[in-house]
């Protein structure tokens, strides 16, 4: 009778540990179902993947869209978050919007449905044009590359938008033998893509001693074994914008603005078209000076006291920076009690 009881609590107990053990075994797989699950994740179908310079497949503001004749476009949202976020716009009498856009020395002017636009004032034809959908408005970005000095490219066969920053480092390896491109950094992950021995790929970031963060040819993007790449070598070196600093105030021909030149200053700065009318005055006489004093350095010292209105006036100066720069003027600013001084270090070379 007593072995059957001991038999029976020994039966008991089994079967407790095999219950607790099973909940175990089950717990550890869900753990490890959630722990692996983002090493697999699905593509949504459909959905274009986005390259902007080293960040990879980032997620936009605003869908971006690619037109019949293969114009991609950006919503102002994202133009303002990669490109320019000090872009800015006038209404027309029309209603419709006319865009301002300023980067490496280029004044971009681009009016809403116009299929042409302004680069320092010089007029060029785009087959896409600045559009209102949805509520938001998109540019073609890939019609602005020069502004921008950029390369865009769309691969429709694999949904892929690239667009590459030429001012910015390029750093390129080859792959030295057959291997796959993984989603995440383990050999469990998914494969992106087969990569063929001799593949030349650009390398965005060394995330450890044992993992690359690469981008394809084709603009996939995955991780690959460090070990798999030889020949690193920069392919494209970072340009760096000139900013004047070492510009010898004393020693330069200075031609000078100032309250005295104008009787009618703030109405200038009031719009877009007179600005420039103005600020080609200012840079014809600039370019004068230059040609009569070849080798010397000549600079445009804007001192202008009682403004009606600092945007204007900080909009007048940075698109009269980005003329200047194009051809190697530097602008000096004098400030004013009532400017911002940091804003005024943004728009001019030198403040006095």
């Amino acid at each position: 009778m007593v072995d059957r009881r001991r038999y029976r609590l020994r039966l008991k107990r089994n079967s407790l540990i095999f219950k607790v053990t099973l909940v175990a075994i089950l717990l550890f797989l869900i753990w490890m179902i959630f722990r692996y699950a983002a090493y697999f994740e699905k593509d949504i179908e459909g959905q274009v993947q986005v390259s902007i310079q080293n960040e990879a497949n980032i997620e936009l503001v605003h869908d971006v869209f690619v037109d019949d004749n293969g114009i991609v476009y950006l919503s102002e949202d994202d133009m303002k978050n990669y490109f320019d976020n000090e872009m800015y716009y006038e209404e027309l009498e029309n209603a419709q919007r006319k865009y301002i856009s300023i980067a490496n020395n280029q004044v971009l002017e681009i009016t809403e449905n116009q299929y042409h636009i302004f680069i320092n004032d010089n007029r060029y034809k785009i087959r896409g044009t600045l559009q209102k959908k949805e509520n938001n408005y998109y540019f073609p970005i890939s019609e602005l590359e020069r502004v921008y000095n950029i390369d865009v490219e769309y691969l429709k066969d694999k949904n892929r938008i690239n667009i590459e920053k030429l001012n910015e480092e390029k750093i390129v390896a080859t792959v030295n033998r057959e291997t796959d491109l993984k989603y995440k950094m383990t050999n469990l992950s998914k494969n992106v893509q087969k990569l063929e021995q001799g593949d030349k790929v650009s390398i965005i970031e060394k995330m450890n001693s044992s993992w690359v963060k690469i981008k394809t040819a084709d603009y996939a993007v995955g991780y690959i074994r460090s070990f798999r790449l030889v020949n690193e070598q920069t392919e494209r070196e970072r340009v760096i914008s000139e900013d004047y600093t070492d510009f010898d105030v004393k020693d330069a021909s200075l031609i000078t603005i100032d309250s005295k030149t104008y009787k009618n200053f703030n109405e200038i700065i009031s719009n877009s078209d007179s600005r420039k009318v103005e600020i080609k005055k200012i840079l014809k006489k600039a370019l004068a000076e230059v040609a009569k004093l070849k080798g010397k350095n000549v600079g445009v010292k804007v001192d202008i006291a009682n403004v009606d209105n600092n945007e204007n006036y900080y909009k007048f100066l940075k698109e009269l920076k980005a003329y200047l720069n194009d051809m190697r003027i530097c602008l000096i600013v004098v400030n004013e009690p009532s400017m911002d001084g940091q804003v005024l270090k943004n728009v001019s070379n030198i403040i006095m």
